[in-house]
């Protein structure tokens, strides 16, 4: 009887103690999210607006860091960021964001194709 009561209180402690682990991951997995979204943002500001193509440092195919973020709450996020050359057809621009907050990384990738526009017709 008291072997039954032993294990029915540890696997109780366990459960809680699972149960207060996966409250504590929700906020930082939110945190995480976030943190993601922001360097996404600032990412994809750099890149029309800041990044100029360097042939000897250039980011395609291998992807090469963009801009790093750091929040006031202790997250932060990273990127990566895969461009093609100038003059590059049907290539597509690859942003890699990776949010870390406490234990927990959440990552989100945008991926698009800018094709130049025809002027005069």
């Amino acid at each position: 009887m008291g072997s039954v009561l032993l294990t029915a209180t540890t696997v109780a402690g366990l459960l809680m103690f699972y149960q207060l682990q996966g409250a504590t991951d929700v906020g930082e997995s939110t945190q995480a999210i976030f943190a993601a979204d922001a360097g996404m943002e600032k990412a994809i500001y750099y890149y029309f607006y800041g990044y100029k193509y360097d042939t000897e440092k250039p980011c395609y195919p291998i992807a090469c860091l963009g801009p790093e973020l750091s929040l006031d709450n202790g997250a932060s996020a990273e990127t990566e960021m895969i461009i093609p050359p100038p003059g590059a057809t049907s290539t597509r621009t690859i942003i890699t964001s990776t949010g870390k907050s406490g234990r927990t990384v959440r990552l989100l990738q945008a991926t698009f194709l800018v094709t130049p526009t025809r002027t005069g017709e």
